[in-house]
């Protein structure tokens, strides 16, 4: 066995590190102050009775000097036990000499009879407990049986002024042999206890590690699902919140539960609810169930605003498609009948002009591009992807706008570019225009006494975004999310399909459309596309392409 096998072998705790930690040395430094106590006691008893009857100091001398030898054993002891409290030889010698101190103590107080005999039972759960190793504890309780009896014969034998004989002989053995076998039982007894007792240390350890590892593990879980954990006490307020709670909710722990999720029912199971968030509008699918037996609740809720818009989209993708189908049948029936209208009107203000040939000529364009609008809401988009300028369309339709004789004059257009430089992008450009141009005519028509329409382009790496913002009567909150819907419109003429054009062909080139609006102030659209055709593009199967 090699120098570091034999050290470790020779260590209680058999710890890895050679420097001794505090833990692994306390019960041996309480053993010797618990030797200290007791031996102090005997020492001032022995002073009180010599201070009593200064006559039995020669009696009593040799246990004073028994005590001050325990004294400098200990003053040793204690020196030691920080290097060596380790050690289990340490731990041994300390045993065996209150062994051989105890059983000096017993023979000068009496032997047989001495009342100080227990002492040997203290010693003996002593070694059970400080080297809890069922062949240590044995040894220590042989070396004490093996010393009181060697004493005992000694001193009834050798040391006695009348060496004991006959029948007291016998009544010596007998009560021997009863003493011994108290050793043997106690000792097997206080074994048994410490062997438990270490084998149920061992099994707690395990079992804290255990739940330690799971515990660790589950708080690996909950902080990583995506889906937002809420534990509430049984005030209701929130106790804690996973990071993906947080993320929604905001700082929401030591808050009451109903502040944070207003309308939540007692016992739910997938209730919705609709909040204002951080940054906007939450749509939460809440989960909630009692918390064992602790009064408690758990609140667990997925955010589902991005699937209520998609579901959105798509049921404004069906009724679009759906009327669209019915105008398309209609348009192409009124298409007909207004070219031979527009004919004739033509004709005759040829033969005789006049103010109302021309309103009804008017109306009749006004008619045509209606029914073109209901049509090409009826097709299927089709995108002709090429790469273009962004920035050389926006200026176009900016000057094809500003001379539009019907809002040229009451309108500025104000452009503005983030950072310039390269903004190509792969798009359908005639799509783009388009966009443009019904957004520009939204945000003229929204100020009919004219102002300011701020539009800036932005690109980044990845994307490019085109925000127009107009300074009109703004739009109210009932009506900001219907603005897209088809055939929805507040204007007076207008046939709602402008909007909702812009964000189809938004999403059908993967991107989005956004508005903000302030009734009175006015309402920004922000158009956000992928550079790159197919970047975070949505379900196609709606657009041939």
């Amino acid at each position: 066995m090699s120098q570091a096998s034999a050290l470790e072998a020779d260590r209680i705790d058999a710890p890895s590190a050679p420097a001794t930690p505090p833990s692994a040395h306390g019960g041996v430094t309480k053993y010797i102050f618990a030797r200290l106590v007791l031996v102090s006691g005997l020492f001032l008893w022995a002073a009180y009775a010599v201070f009593r009857q200064p006559e039995t100091l020669l009696s009593l001398n040799r246990l004073f000097l028994l005590a001050g030898a325990t004294f400098l054993f200990m003053g040793v002891s204690a020196a030691m036990v920080r290097r060596f409290g380790a050690h289990r030889a340490f731990v041994l010698v300390q045993l065996l000499f209150d062994s051989a101190l105890v059983t000096l103590f017993v023979q000068l107080t009496g032997g047989l009879h001495s009342v100080f005999f227990i002492l040997y039972f203290m010693n003996i759960v002593a070694a059970a407990i400080l080297v809890p190793r069922r062949r240590a504890g044995l040894m220590i309780t042989a070396v004490n049986a093996l010393a009181f009896v060697a004493s005992t014969f000694v001193v009834a034998f050798f040391v006695a002024e009348e060496p004991m004989a006959g029948a007291g002989t016998a009544s010596l053995y007998m009560d021997i042999l009863l003493r011994v076998f108290g050793f043997m039982l106690i000792g097997f007894l206080t074994n048994q206890l410490a062997v438990r007792s270490q084998q149920a240390d061992a099994a707690l350890a395990q079992q804290q590690e255990t739940t330690r590892v799971l515990e660790e593990e589950h708080g690996l879980i909950v902080q990583s699902v995506l889906s937002g954990i809420l534990t509430v006490d049984g005030l209701g307020v929130i106790r804690t919140a996973n990071p993906a709670a947080l993320a929604r909710l905001g700082t929401c722990e030591g808050r009451p539960l109903a502040t944070i999720l207003p309308g939540l029912k007692r016992y739910t199971d997938g209730q919705e609810i609709t909040m204002r968030g951080p940054e906007e509008p939450l749509t939460l699918l809440c989960y909630r169930s009692p918390l064992g037996m602790s009064g408690g609740e758990v609140v667990v809720f997925e955010d589902v605003t991005a699937l209520r818009v998609y579901e959105a989209a798509r049921k404004r993708e069906e009724r679009l498609a759906g009327v669209g189908r019915i105008a398309a049948g209609i348009a192409h029936e009124i298409r007909n009948p207004l070219a031979s209208l527009s004919g004739a009107i033509q004709l005759l203000k040829d033969e005789q002009a006049g103010p109302l040939l021309d309103i009804a000529q008017r109306e009749v364009l006004r008619l045509n591009d209606l029914v073109g609008e209901f049509l090409a809401s009826a097709r299927p988009i089709e995108l002709r992807i090429e790469t273009v300028s962004v920035t050389a369309v926006v200026d176009e339709v900016v000057e094809a706008f500003s001379k539009d004789p019907r809002y040229g004059e009451l309108v500025d257009i104000v452009v503005a570019e983030d950072e310039p430089g390269d903004s190509s992008a792969q798009v359908d450009g005639d799509r783009l225009r388009q966009m443009l141009w019904n957004l520009l005519l939204n945000a003229a028509q929204a100020m009919p006494e004219g102002g300011t329409i701020h539009l800036r382009v932005g690109t980044t790496e990845h994307r490019f975004t085109i925000e127009l913002r107009d300074e009109g009567t703004g739009i109210s909150e009932e009506e900001l999310g219907r603005v897209f819907d088809p055939f929805y419109t507040t204007r007076q003429g207008g046939t709602g399909l402008g909007l909702a054009n812009v964000d189809r062909l938004a999403r059908a080139h993967g991107g989005s459309v956004v508005v903000q609006s302030r009734v009175g102030t006015g309402t920004t659209f922000t158009l956000d596309f992928p550079r790159v055709q197919g970047r975070g593009r949505p379900d196609r199967s709606t657009y041939r392409e």
